[in-house]
């Protein structure tokens, strides 16, 4: 930690702390949720001071360092109308208060996306937030799993639903926490077949069976199927060979945490009546050593199995719709999965909280049927509101009187249908406008930027989350949107060769010899840096 935050510029290290302690407190702070409650508006006007002191600190930065602003910059105006278009439902607001909360939330939002974008032009800034998001996910996952093994630190952070025990997390939700666990293993997993550094690959794999494991215990339907779309989109986009790579360590992963899982949740299940120490070592020590082994054997063996793939297939003259085959084929294999879902013979082999969750997956399912309830009210709000919306809010005070049938709920279970609905369509166009630009941005600098296959990173994790939302309030954890919009702002920032490193002026840095600008790399930075991520 120490080498990645030594020798940047004061004004860049305070921003990295700050943004380290907010993500390791805020998930015990349920998040930082928008729930319209009285006792959760103290952690966000919190948040809503630090959002200002990062957006001071960022103007100093700035101002020490103006090679950072470019004429790109006036994208950033699209970022700013996400909360004018709140300002602009000021005046058909059906809640003035909540409306004004969700200014500040996207006042939030976007100096989070400043900051990704303004502190990762330089070079070597893009591993300190690769640091902080491993590190985040390993307090967040190993505390959740030993609240699954017995203690009690944060009340309902594990509760009886639906028949079973289920992960809430601190979060007290467990659909958000899955689509947590999903970006968190898309995001180690990755980094494990990537990156060549044996530092990185030992944390980012260590980590990969806790998340996967957690994300089962979660028993969210919508986690399990967003889950599958997630992974057959990343296939797409990697190479053949690290597709090669990608599949073989995904699929030990799965076996291991499969054969780990009915022991786990045995366990955790037995603890939360009946705790017994011994119970809780013997559930850590399980889950340990099947992390160690999988650690191993990706630090050890997929170096020699990425030799040994270049060797025997770079040679080979393979066609451009070469790395469209295993995708393909993983497609294949998941309608035969889903198929095989279908066979009540075939889905009684499973542990019985799964069978009792994946044997119940169909359009007639309650949760389904309330969802398009949400949807088909929302739509109705929307006909009412249609340009401007109706504020902050909007869906916590009007539900009642669109609903359908009777229900209880303070969110439509949708991101991008709430935005509709508080916003109206001139807020939603602005919306998906501004993903569009940073989605598009990160496309077209494949090739001209050199940190490209570190911010893959950040793109994995945001896109896990805001598929995810499509059907969940995720983005109203000011923990969950704050990382998504830091991980847009640094997909749609470049590392550009005539910004130099930022450092603290001082001591000079001895040059690095010849040798390494000497063997160029077009998936390296040009100062080669020592985390190596191969695209």
């Amino acid at each position: 930690m120490i080498k990645l935050f030594k020798n940047h510029h004061p004004l860049f290290t305070t921003v990295l702390v700050l943004l380290s302690l907010f993500f390791i407190v805020a998930p015990f702070y349920m998040g930082v949720a928008n729930g319209h409650e009285l006792h959760l508006e103290i952690p966000l006007y919190v948040s809503f001071i630090f959002a200002s002191i990062l957006i001071i600190l960022l103007a100093a930065y700035l101002y020490r360092h103006e090679q950072l602003i470019t004429g790109r910059d006036w994208f950033h105006v699209l970022a700013w109308l996400l909360p004018v278009s709140f300002i602009i439902a000021l005046g058909s607001a059906a809640s003035v208060q909540s409306t004004i909360h969700s200014i500040w939330i996207q006042f939030f939002n976007v100096a989070l996306f400043l900051v990704g974008y303004y502190f990762t032009m330089a070079k070597n800034t893009l591993r300190p937030f690769i640091f902080i998001l491993l590190l985040n996910g390993y307090i967040l996952i190993l505390f959740t799993l030993s609240e699954w093994l017995g203690t009690s630190f944060v009340a309902n952070s594990v509760v009886y639903s639906i028949g079973d025990y289920r992960i809430f997390s601190p979060l007290l939700y467990p659909n958000t926490y899955a689509a947590l666990m999903i970006a968190f293993f898309f995001v180690t997993s990755y980094l494990t077949v990537a990156t060549e550094h044996r530092v990185y690959r030992f944390f980012s794999s260590f980590l990969v069976i806790p998340a996967l494991l957690s994300l089962i215990l979660t028993y969210s339907r919508a986690g399990y199927l967003i889950f599958v779309i997630l992974y057959l989109l990343i296939l797409f986009v990697m190479p053949f060979i690290k597709q090669l790579q990608y599949l073989v360590m995904s699929v030990l992963a799965a076996v291991m945490t499969l054969g780990i899982y009915p022991f786990i949740s045995r366990i955790g299940i037995r603890q939360q009546t009946d705790f017994q120490f011994g119970s809780y070592l013997l559930g850590w020590l399980i889950l340990l050593v099947a992390s160690a082994l999988y650690m191993i054997v990706s630090v050890y063996l997929v170096p020699r199995f990425d030799k040994l793939l270049e060797e025997r297939l770079t040679h080979r003259s393979f066609r451009s719709y070469a790395r469209y085959i295993i995708p393909v084929a993983s497609i294949l294999m998941v309608i035969l999965g889903a198929i095989a879902l279908t066979n009540e013979h075939l889905i009684r082999l499973l542990p019985d909280p799964l069978e009792n969750r994946l044997g119940n997956i169909n359009l007639r399912q309650h949760s389904v049927l309330e969802r398009i309830t949400f949807y088909k009210d929302g739509l109705r709000i929307i006909e009412d509101y249609p340009l401007t919306g109706a504020g902050g809010g909007a869906w916590n005070s009007l539900y009642e009187e669109y609903q359908s049938n009777p229900y209880v709920t303070k969110d439509p279970h949708s991101y991008y249908l709430n935005h509709a609905i508080e916003t109206g369509m001139v807020g939603l166009i602005l919306l998906l406008a501004f993903l569009a630009f940073v989605y598009i941005r990160f496309i077209r600098n494949r090739v001209s930027d050199p940190g490209y296959p570190y911010r893959f990173v950040f793109f994995v994790f945001a896109s896990s989350i805001l598929l995810h939302s499509l059907v969940d309030f995720n983005m109203e954890f000011l923990y969950v949107s704050g990382f998504v919009f830091l991980c847009l702002g640094i997909m749609s920032s470049r590392t550009s060769e005539a910004v130099p490193e930022v450092k603290h002026k001082g001591k000079r840095k001895p040059q690095r010899s010849s040798s390494c600008s000497s063997r160029p790399d077009r998936y390296m930075p040009t100062n080669c840096s020592p985390i190596r991520l191969r695209n």
